[in-house]
């Protein structure tokens, strides 16, 4: 990627052409190290700080604890370096999820091992990293045998609600927990059951539903659904709404976060066949699918499409995109889909090519909206011969504007992997990565601005009196 370069003439050319420069700060091409300590950082998540930076939070150490820092819109870290310790308790600490508090800090959750089986603890952190709750966290739950992967929402009041999967019973089932402003938990002791179905349930996500509580969805045999009120009551029956059924094989779900429009899911299923489709559902509140019974199929094209990943258009609409093994080459391009908030295909049939080289493999896309209608979509991309991170805007037609391949965030000796994005709010992203460049696997973070280019986006200039 080009880096753009502040100069008097350039800036001077760019007033007359009202082009935007930019100014970078501690933002560095490639990446800026989050956390470099010489132990591993390993699986990590973030959020918005609010001001247009972002709070990340990931495992450090051996066994790992759990860290956090923040990075201004800058790229400055605000917090102690290598991070602060949100949980250096004994034993094994982690998968955290974080959700922005609204306050500038955060809460997060995660699994720790500290009493001989995996239990659910979170903290709360504010805006200068300092730990607000009990040292070691707060227990949302504590049962016998092991409670996992913990997924995160805002409660709408600074605090957050945590889902997680739970082996107390005979099969593993889904549990969830909401946790207020001030630590306290406010549903039932270790957990409110989401469903009685039977199987193992997993993969829960989770998005606020606006209103103090959240929905929930899962794959279990069956894909699922369930709303939990603010005061911890489920509303969609014992066992949950079904969503696709067992037959299908559907898998990999996610969810949007909640529009006017409710919520929209998208997921990977058979639907009868050998090969994985992705199909998609645009959910209510009253948990009522609002488009084909059984899922909308997005795409299904020869072999499998993979990995789903959304996000609202700010138009009534999803964008979707995903991994695909159409080309039959044994690599995995990239392509996307809009849909309107009728389920109608805004883009062509067979998707939108975010990034379509036979001979590479791209895969694991993130994708953010850009705010007009179209996302930024980021992903790893082996084209050079190990995994690196580029990136790509389709605008609201579906078109490709930073080429057909894209343009590269992240490129390194070795491996660059495991991307999460968030919008910046200017119509670009921020995003954090894994990074082995220093020979041991720390987290590097960067942001893209809409024109493609690296580091803080500055205001357009309309006059040398702007200057």
């Amino acid at each position: 990627m080009t880096a753009r370069r502040i100069l008097l003439p350039v800036v001077l050319a760019s007033i007359q052409l009202g082009i935007p420069t930019a100014g970078r700060a501690q933002w560095v091409e490639f990446g800026t190290p989050v956390c470099q300590f010489g132990s591993d950082q390993s699986y990590h998540e973030l959020a918005p700080d609010g001001q247009g930076g972002m709070i990340l939070v990931y495992e450090s150490g051996d066994p790992t604890d759990i860290y956090a820092q923040r990075l201004d819109a800058f790229g400055n870290p605000l917090w102690a370096p290598g991070g602060v310790p949100v949980c250096s308790w004994s034993n094994y600490q982690g998968r955290p999820c974080i959700v922005a508090d609204g306050q500038g800090g955060a809460v997060i959750a995660w699994f720790d091992w500290r009493n001989g089986n995996t239990d659910i603890f979170a903290q709360r952190v504010d805006q200068d990293g300092n730990r607000l709750w009990t040292t070691g966290g707060v227990a949302l739950c504590t049962e016998t045998a092991a409670q996992t992967y913990p997924r995160c929402a805002s409660d709408g009041a600074g605090g957050a609600i945590v889902a997680w999967k739970d082996e107390r019973g005979a099969d593993a089932d889904i549990y969830a927990q909401r946790i207020d402003l001030g630590g306290a938990v406010r549903w039932t002791a270790n957990g409110v059951r989401l469903t009685n179905a039977p199987l193992w349930q997993d993969n829960v996500q989770v998005a606020a539903d606006g209103y103090g509580g959240a929905i929930f969805v899962w794959q279990g045999g069956d894909l699922a659904i369930q709303r939990v009120n603010a005061y911890g009551a489920v509303q969609w029956g014992d066992a949950g709404k079904v969503v696709d059924a067992l037959a299908d094989s559907p898998f990999n779900p996610v969810i949007s976060e909640e529009t006017p429009y409710g919520f929209f899911l998208a997921w990977e299923a058979r639907g009868g066949a050998f090969d994985d489709g992705i199909y998609a559902q645009r959910i209510d509140l009253y948990g009522n699918p609002r488009w084909t019974g059984g899922g909308l199929l997005v795409n299904d094209e020869a072999n499998d499409q993979e990995l789903p990943a959304l996000t609202c258009d700010g138009q009534g609409g999803v964008i979707i995109t995903w991994q695909d093994r159409r080309a039959g080459s044994g690599t995995t391009d990239l392509y996307a889909q809009r849909l309107s908030s009728t389920g109608v295909p805004q883009w062509t049939a067979t998707g939108a090519p975010v990034c379509v080289d036979a001979a590479i493999t791209q895969y694991s896309p993130q994708i953010v909206g850009d705010g007009v209608g179209g996302a930024l979509i980021a992903w790893s991309d082996e084209r050079n011969g190990y995994e690196d991170i580029f990136i790509q805007h389709l605008d609201a037609g579906g078109a490709d504007q930073w080429g057909s391949t894209g343009l590269p965030v992240a490129v390194d000796h070795l491996q660059q992997y495991w991307t999460r994005m968030l919008p910046d709010g200017l119509g670009g992203a921020l995003l954090s990565w894994m990074d082995l460049r220093a020979g041991n696997r720390d987290v590097y973070a960067q942001r893209i601005d809409r024109f493609g280019y690296w580091g803080y986006p500055a205001p357009a200039a309309a006059s040398a009196a702007d200057v």
